[in-house]
């Protein structure tokens, strides 16, 4: 027999850690990693009570309850290892809204949109050398010179796009550690279960800078279009994703942390509590993209390491077997690497399905994130109708304009 005090409800569901004791004093069976109480015991029918008081009047917050209670199972669950965790069969349909915050509809737009211009750089620049290469012989001055004055244009936007991209994540990933320093509660979360897609989320959108910056950086060593400013910024970008990653890796998720509903009246049964639906978690996706780390930190390694060799002129013996033309398989498998971390997120289609984002929920924010890559784009346009000179010239005052002379013309 229990501890007959877990039978109020209004005692039993007053916080996780009372929850916990009580039903480990009415449990049936026990191992290492859960407890179970079956619904026809005492205490089963409190908390069966609670949950069905509950469905009949859920939180939209919440959710659950999606499952026909004639298909309920006469068990109940509470995991405490890796990670605490409640299954009930209400637990079914559980609301899995991230924070707009981190996945909003203007964030993730902003996302889409980085993977795009990035992967249309990758694309133009392999292009554009491969017509390049094939019209070596040509005669066509006008083709020459179209080719050359877009091979300019592209290197710009890919400097100009590399920049923004470098603030917009730092930004972000300063955002993530100051988050991480408070308490978890930060999130909003509903549940265990958000707080988890909530945290997976962040982790996702750490990596996804991770390799989005890497990748821009290795386009603009292979541009020779490199510079210490940029490289100096793409560094600190990397430094800081990878801390916040970690930081969210190691942050492990307790009940505690849920920020639970307002008391509501009418869940009697629950002694006017939150239910313990509260404490049903999933944690698949929690660990799902930490394998991508060590391969997008060795990456920006192998970029750093070339970008530091030409800028540092380490002697024509490591420039020369940088250049080498034996070496393009580095590129290539660098390119097919990166193809693969970017369709990570379809490789997870398990993972993604399970996470809810709201279209509909536009704030300053979310429209400020959608503009951040207004700047290069516009610029891009700019310089492929009017060139990269003419956008020169407008940022040169007019008494310092820069002038052909004739050398050999006297004063």
């Amino acid at each position: 027999m229990g501890d007959t005090t877990c039978l109020d409800p209004t005692y039993t569901f007053q916080d996780f850690e009372t929850f916990s004791r009580c039903f480990s004093s009415w449990r049936n069976t026990t191992n290492f990693s859960k407890a179970v109480v079956y619904v026809d015991t005492p205490f089963g029918k409190v908390i069966d009570g609670c949950i069905q008081d509950y469905c009949n009047f859920t939180s939209p917050d919440l959710g659950g309850c999606t499952l026909p209670q004639k298909h309920w199972s006469d068990i109940y669950q509470l995991r405490s290892h890796p990670n605490v965790s409640f299954e009930s069969s209400a637990c079914a349909g559980l609301n899995s809204r991230v924070n707009t915050d981190i996945a909003g509809p203007g964030v993730i737009i902003s996302y889409n949109m980085q993977i795009v211009m990035i992967g249309f750089l990758w694309l133009a620049i392999r292009a554009l050398d491969l017509i390049d290469f094939k019209n070596a012989k040509n005669s066509c001055s006008g083709v020459r010179l179209y080719l050359a004055n877009h091979r300019s244009v592209v290197r710009m936007f890919l400097i100009e796009f590399q920049e923004a991209q470098c603030f917009f994540v730092i930004a972000i990933q300063i955002a993530f550690i100051f988050s991480m320093s408070a308490k978890p509660e930060l999130y909003g979360a509903a549940s265990l279960r958000q707080l988890y897609l909530n945290i997976a989320m962040t982790r996702a959108v750490c990596h996804m800078a991770l390799a989005s910056v890497t990748f821009g950086l290795w386009l603009i060593q292979t541009t020779n279009a490199k510079s210490l400013y940029t490289f100096i910024c793409s560094s600190i970008t990397i430094c800081l994703s990878i801390a916040a990653f970690h930081m969210v890796g190691h942050w492990l998720p307790s009940p505690d942390n849920v920020t639970l509903p307002k008391n509501d009246r009418t869940w009697t049964r629950c002694g006017f509590h939150s239910p313990p639906l509260v404490w049903c978690a999933d944690r698949y996706g929690y660990q799902e993209v930490a394998w991508f780390l060590p391969i997008a930190v060795s990456l920006f390694c192998f970029s750093m390491c070339c970008t530091l060799f030409d800028l540092l002129s380490v002697g024509p013996l490591a420039k020369q077997y940088l250049r080498d033309s034996d070496f393009k398989w580095l590129q290539n498998a660098y390119h097919c690497v990166n193809g693969l971390l970017f369709s990570s997120k379809k490789a997870n289609s398990r993972w993604s399905s399970e996470v809810e984002l709201v279209p509909n929920e536009w704030n300053l924010g979310q429209v400020m994130a959608v503009t951040i890559w207004a700047p290069p784009i516009v610029k891009y346009f700019y310089w492929s109708l009017f060139g990269v000179e003419s956008y020169s010239a407008t940022r040169i005052p007019l008494p310092y304009k820069i002038t052909k002379t004739d050398s050999n013309s006297s004063e």
